[in-house]
């Protein structure tokens, strides 16, 4: 996965970038969504 600056609103992948960006954000809300 090389995505570093490419914003994912939805999708599998959002789960990751937004865990990147967010590691503290990690709720189980966006690994659901």
């Amino acid at each position: 996965m090389l995505l570093p600056f490419v914003p994912i609103p939805y999708g599998p992948v959002a789960h990751l970038h937004i865990r990147n960006q967010f590691p503290a954000c990690t709720e189980p809300s966006y690994l659901v969504s």
